[in-house]
C-alpha cells in the first residue's frame, strides 16, 4: 500500500511539474513578454547611449530595440527548421541505437534470430531490419549465418 501512495504522490510532482513548464512555456513565447523586452531593451540602450553622451540617444535606441523584435519573429521560423532537421535525425539516432539494442537482446537470449521474428517482435519493416542487421555486422557485433532468403538467421559474434 505504501508502494501505491509513492506513486501518487510522484503523478501529482510531475502533473505539478507540467503545469509549471506549460506555464513556462506559454510565457516564454507571450506578446506581453516580447513587448516586455523591447521596452527594457530600448530604455537599456537609450539610458545608456545619454549617458555615454552620444548623439539622439533615443532614436539611436531604437535600432537595438527593433533588432530584438525581429529576433524574436524569425525564432519560431528557425525553431522549426531545427525541429525538422537536426531534433528530428537526433531522436532517429536514438531510435536506431534503441532497437539494435533489442536486437542483440533477442540474440542473447534466443542465440539465433531471423529477421521474421525480429519484424514480428519490434514491429519495424524488414528493409530496416536488414539494414540494422549490416550495421551490427560491420561493428562486428552479429554474424550471418545463411547466404541469403528464408535460410538467413543471424547469431552474436563469439
Amino acid at each position: 500500500m505504501e508502494e501505491i501512495e509513492n506513486l501518487k504522490q510522484e503523478i501529482a510532482q510531475i502533473k505539478e511539474r507540467n503545469r509549471r513548464v506549460e506555464k513556462d512555456k506559454v510565457w516564454e513565447t507571450s506578446f506581453t513578454r516580447r513587448l516586455l523586452l523591447i521596452v527594457f531593451t530600448y530604455l537599456v540602450i537609450g539610458f545608456y547611449l545619454q549617458a555615454i553622451n552620444v548623439g539622439n540617444p533615443w532614436l539611436n535606441a531604437i535600432v537595438p530595440a527593433f533588432g530584438f523584435l525581429l529576433s524574436t519573429l524569425t525564432l519560431p521560423f528557425f525553431k522549426k527548421a531545427w525541429s525538422k532537421y537536426v531534433y528530428l535525425k537526433m531522436g532517429q539516432a536514438e531510435q536506431k541505437n534503441e532497437y539494435k539494442e533489442k536486437i542483440l537482446s533477442m540474440l542473447k537470449e534466443k542465440g539465433r534470430v531471423a529477421n521474421m521474428d525480429i519484424e514480428e517482435s519490434l514491429k519495424i519493416p524488414e528493409r530496416t531490419i536488414v539494414r540494422y542487421m549490416d550495421e551490427l555486422e560491420n561493428e562486428g557485433k552479429v554474424q550471418q549465418v545463411g547466404k541469403t532468403g528464408r535460410g538467413v538467421v543471424y547469431e552474436l559474434k563469439s
